[in-house]
Order: structure tokens, then C-alpha cells, then sequence
């Protein structure tokens, strides 16, 4: 997504609005320090996450590059889900596939087919749900901070 800010000096508001980054900072807490973001920069690139005490908000990472234009910043940015999230759907996907692979060739005999599926189905459509609705309202309030804070248009 390419957009502009009002901010005059971009790399000012990074170091106002962003704490540095641990190794493993998904076992780390929020960092209570007043800074909104947390992650790396540099003069022209960034990687930030939302400092935030929820794991799931902290797993959606805004990377792009910035550049000052006459009187505005351009700002080249994506907003995605780190590895973790995405090992987990594939995790749920394999889950659901192999559970219905089984009762479908029939490797392991179940003694009561129909009762699993009605009980195992359901919960893993459910989990899907959930964790897409998750990402979706997780992007949308990353992105709407991203905003505010640099005051992009």
C-alpha cells in the first residue's frame, strides 16, 4: 500500500513511537514504556509490530520503505502475519484433512463414525473462524494505529 504522511521527518516519529525489538519477542511482554510499536528501522526501511500485551496483535507485522518527498513522506507498506500464524492454519487444515482421511478409508475403526464427525467437524470449522476473523480485526486495528499515530492519508 502506498500512502503519505503529514509528518515531516518519518524517521523522528519512529523513534518517538517505536522501542526496540528482542531476539524471541513473542515470550517477552508488552514493554510498558509509553512507545505504541516495537521492531527495527532504519533511514529508509521498517519492520514494527503493535506493542501490545495480546499475542495475536503482536504477530501482525507492518514492513515497508519510506522515502521524504518535497513537502510529505511516501510510505511503501504491507501489513502480514508473521510464521506463527500461518503454521497454525496449516496446522488446523492438516488436522481437519487427516481425521477426515481416516474415517473415509476407514484405517482406524471407529465405533461410532457419524457422532465424531458431527462433534470434530463443526470444532475445527469453528477454529478456522475464529482465527480468520482474528487476523481480519487484528490487521484492521493495526492498521488504523499505523495511521493515527503517522498520520498517514
Amino acid at each position: 500500500m502506498l500512502a503519505e504522511s503529514k509528518v515531516q521527518d518519518f524517521y523522528k516519529k519512529l523513534e518517538e513511537n517505536v522501542t526496540s525489538d528482542k531476539l524471541i519477542w513473542f515470550f517477552s511482554p508488552k514493554r510498558y514504556n509509553g512507545k505504541e510499536f516495537s521492531g527495527k528501522f532504519n533511514e529508509k526501511r521498517f519492520s514494527i509490530h503493535l506493542n501490545s500485551s495480546t499475542r495475536h496483535l503482536r504477530s501482525i507485522e507492518i514492513s515497508g520503505i519510506y522515502q521524504k518527498k518535497s513537502n510529505f513522506t511516501e510510505i511503501d507498506y504491507t501489513i502480514k502475519n508473521i510464521l506463527s500464524n500461518k503454521v497454525m492454519l496449516i496446522f488446523s487444515v492438516s488436522s481437519l484433512v487427516l481425521i477426515n482421511l481416516l474415517q473415509i478409508f476407514k484405517i482406524f475403526d471407529f465405533p461410532q463414525d457419524e457422532k465424531i464427525n458431527i462433534i470434530i467437524v463443526p470444532f475445527f470449522i469453528f477454529i478456522f473462524l475464529v482465527h480468520f476473523l482474528l487476523d481480519k480485526i487484528g490487521k484492521i486495528i493495526v492498521k488504523k494505529k499505523f495511521e493515527e499515530i503517522f498520520e498517514i492519508k
